[in-house]
């Protein structure tokens, strides 16, 4: 597995800066591929039950949902990872409810976000 050789390439203390950056750009590609076949299943899941969540959890129960999750994240990280996967349309629907302060926070937030893809996924 190329994170296991990139560990044992680092605690050996060699300088193989060349198989370091073989073994970093089939990481890179593994962790490609993974985002991709996540992006595909959440897809998926989300086409399959939001359906079944929209006809029998009530609103209240869901903003608890929602309350649960934004504790447990980080707003530089989700905020430009939801503008980059919502659809048009659900995107348009926060815009519309945040207003100038979502554009801001975005503007602020989407650098270090694409910084972070770059770095894990090449670019």
């Amino acid at each position: 597995m190329a994170a296991d050789d990139l560990v044992a390439v680092f605690a050996s203390g060699s300088s193989g800066a060349g198989r370091v950056r073989t073994i970093a750009a089939q990481l890179a590609a593994a962790l490609v591929q993974l985002r991709d076949v996540l992006d595909e299943h959440i897809e998926e899941e989300e086409r399959l039950i939001f359906p079944v969540i929209r006809s029998y959890v009530s609103v209240a129960d869901w903003n608890t949902v929602e309350r649960a999750v934004c504790r447990g994240g980080a707003l530089r990280f989700e905020l430009p990872r939801i503008e980059q996967y919502a659809r048009p349309e659900e995107l348009a629907e926060l815009r519309r409810i945040a207003g100038p302060v979502l554009r801001l926070m975005l503007a602020a937030l989407r650098p270090g976000f694409r910084r972070r893809e770059a770095i894990v996924f090449g670019g």
